[in-house]
């Protein structure tokens, strides 16, 4: 799987980190929402893994998503996040 993943500010991002699985690719997006982590602070979580890439908003994170087709991916974390996703999947935004 991949993983769509950030969090907010006032959230346990190491337990977060820690419950989420296994995946081969993870993108980690800058969203509109200003309680949502930067990228660059929820990247160092993940131990510098080269699995790890960065987006510079959510609409980027979903054109990565698609250079790794293969790939079922799992948008996760904050709500803001999963909410501004969905917006764009649906072509709201």
């Amino acid at each position: 799987i991949g993983l769509i993943f950030n969090t907010a500010e006032d959230k346990d991002l190491e337990a977060m980190v820690a419950a989420l699985p296994t995946a081969a690719r993870v993108i980690i997006p800058k969203a509109q929402s200003p309680r949502v982590r930067n990228p660059e602070d929820t990247a160092q979580a993940f131990e510098n893994d080269v699995r790890v890439h960065q987006a510079p908003s959510i609409r980027a994170a979903l054109a990565q998503a698609q250079e790794w087709p293969g790939l079922v991916w799992v948008i996760t974390g904050s709500n803001y996040v999963v909410g501004e996703a969905l917006a764009e999947l649906e072509g709201i935004s």
